[in-house]
């Protein structure tokens, strides 16, 4: 029983000691269940799980690009433009352009490519293919392949910065027909003028895009990156797409016919 004094009641000095510790003991352990339940909340995951996650978005990756392939080549019109920017680490060597895309399977063509001043207009009939020079008043021809973007390798000298866009669809074909090693890289997800797309890199030797992919029923790309790692000068061009889905072009696109007074040169002489 507790001593009085004066009337009021006076705790023993050991079962104060007692109550303390007891609440000593409470408080701490509560601060370790609160300090145990947050740490478990926070913790990173473990590496298994980062890597079995990291690996399933890479495969979703891979299976876009597989889609967009499949969507290219099984369309027998295809009609976008694209406008595009060059920095690179040596001063003046910039360059800004537009040209407009419009091809027909196997190997029907027509692009339209405008750098500065310079006009540049490719025609391919399926046999040959045409590079016209409006200005200069000149053009050549050479043989055409059979194929679309190998008939478009055939004046990628004077397409220039736009045979960029050939290689990262000639990569994509590198990866999924013939097998090579190419790798790609989820980034996760961006909107690009309005359009939900996945951001995946893709790397093959010396070349590297960073290459955002429409994910709907029309898997295009939307903006393309691209890189050289071998070049001094750090070229960075960027490519920005707008696509017509599912045109209907006239077959007149695809023919041409020298204008009075243009001189047909060879292709060298058009440089």
């Amino acid at each position: 029983m507790a001593a009085s004094y004066r009337g009021k009641a006076v705790v023993p000095a050991s079962a104060s000691w007692r109550g303390r510790r007891v609440g000593a003991v409470l408080a701490a352990t509560a601060i370790a269940v609160w300090w145990s339940v947050g740490a478990e909340a926070q913790a990173p995951p473990a590496p298994e799980q980062t890597s079995a996650r990291t690996s399933q978005a890479n495969a979703e990756a891979i299976a876009l690009l597989k889609r967009m392939h499949t969507y290219i080549r099984s369309s027998t019109d295809t009609d976008f433009r694209t406008t595009f920017s060059l920095t690179t680490d040596i001063h003046g060597l910039g360059k800004e352009g537009s040209v407009h895309f419009q091809t027909r399977q196997p190997n029907l063509l027509r692009i339209e490519l405008t750098v500065g001043k310079m006009r540049t207009v490719f025609v391919s009939d399926g046999r040959m293919l045409y590079i016209n020079r409006p200005a200069q008043g000149r053009y050549a021809e050479v043989l055409a392949a059979e194929s679309l973007v190998g008939t478009m390798y055939k004046g990628a000298g004077m397409l220039s910065l736009h045979a960029r866009v050939l290689d990262f669809l000639w990569t994509v074909d590198y990866l999924l027909t013939l097998g090579e090693t190419v790798r790609v890289t989820a980034r996760g997800a961006d909107s690009i003028g309005g359009r939900e797309c996945r951001h995946l890199l893709v790397e093959r030797m010396d070349d590297v895009w960073d290459v955002w992919v429409e994910d709907s029923a029309t898997p295009l790309p939307c903006k393309l990156v691209s890189r050289r790692l071998d070049d001094p000068a750090d070229p960075v061009q960027t490519n920005e797409l707008s696509w017509i889905i599912a045109p209907n072009l006239p077959d007149a696109l695809f023919t041409f016919t020298p204008p009075p007074g243009v001189k047909k040169v060879y292709p060298a002489d058009l440089d």
